[in-house]
């Protein structure tokens, strides 16, 4: 974890734990400590074909497959905080950072994600799939906070077989960028 300032604006830079329960925790930790605006930053699988190890998703909304949401009473599509999501967006097109928009699916079964299912997803509008971003919503929601998420692929899954992109040099630094891309939100957003 990491204290300090993003320009004037106090900030905190925490790894999460991996999975939706696990993350939930740890946005409500952050919470009580007095957290109102969070983004989720981290890596995410591919489920559409032209979604490549390195690029950049910012989701709208979410499938949930995992069991934290419901005890948050999660809506029937999670989303991000929409004011939250669209900064997100500026920055990206400030940088020059091309993104994908679409859904994402959050599962907790990882070793679980059949072809189908994502095939299905994928004809909804669903183009990534990640293991938290329906939790943290629902959870920042239920809390009166804001969370929003920006995404580097780190695998791909919608083509003929798992693509496991995870040390890739496209990856490694599409998340050093997304990185900067926070702290320079951080700096605007609160300066």
């Amino acid at each position: 974890m990491a204290i300090g300032r993003a320009d004037r604006v106090p900030a905190v830079v925490f790894r999460s734990h991996i999975g939706a329960p696990a993350s939930s925790m740890d946005l409500e930790e952050m919470g009580v400590l007095g957290v109102r605006e969070v983004i989720a930053f981290g890596s995410c699988g591919s489920i559409v074909k032209d979604l490549r190890i390195g690029d950049f998703v910012v989701p709208d909304f979410a499938v949930s497959d995992e069991g934290t949401s419901r005890h948050y009473g999660a809506p029937r599509r999670p989303a991000p905080d929409p004011g939250l999501r669209a900064t997100i967006l500026a920055a990206c097109a400030r940088s020059g950072l091309a993104i994908r928009e679409g859904g994402v699916w959050t599962t907790d079964a990882p070793y679980r994600e059949h072809r189908d299912r994502a095939s299905s997803l994928a004809k909804r509008g669903v183009i990534a799939v990640d293991m938290e971003a329906a939790a943290l919503w629902t959870v920042a929601r239920h809390r009166e906070m804001r969370v929003a998420s920006i995404f580097v692929v780190s695998d791909e899954l919608g083509g003929p077989g798992w693509n496991p992109g995870f040390h890739h040099e496209r990856h490694v630094e599409g998340l050093q960028r997304a990185a900067r891309l926070v702290v320079d939100i951080l700096a605007r957003h609160g300066g």
